[in-house]
């Protein structure tokens, strides 16, 4: 495994340009800003989020996420196909597209999580 550098510090807010600039100590101790685009950052934000609930699901607790609070789920339906429509109160609307595996799934957790809320009630 070689050698990196270490992050030590990210900009809030992104550049007129979404650019987002990461503050890096090299190797050598320099410290050098790295400029990545809107499209980087959501990659880097899928790999990392990928890796915290991988690492969760081993480990503990779950990580600190955004939450959204979702207020209904119905149907959408496209061109040949029917998607998941999420109403929520901090963004409104948005449909969830999935693969079948991928609903299953949903449909799987949802139904655990609804059994894990009703043991909890039970214990109280």
């Amino acid at each position: 495994m070689g050698t990196y550098g270490e992050p030590i510090g990210l900009r809030l807010h992104p550049e007129p340009d979404g650019t987002h600039i990461l503050k890096v100590k090299t190797p050598s101790g320099e410290e050098i800003e790295v400029a990545f685009s809107p499209a980087s950052a959501i990659q880097i934000l899928q790999v990392l989020q990928r890796g915290i609930v991988a690492q969760w699901e081993r480990k503990g607790p779950t990580p600190s996420f955004p939450v959204l609070d979702v207020d209904d789920v119905d149907l959408a339906h496209g061109q040949g196909t029917t998607e998941l429509l999420v109403q929520t109160r901090q963004i409104g609307y948005a449909i969830l597209v999935a693969s079948n595996s991928t609903l299953g799934k949903i449909k799987l957790e949802a139904d655990r999580a609804l059994a894990l809320r009703g043991a909890r009630k039970t214990l109280m």
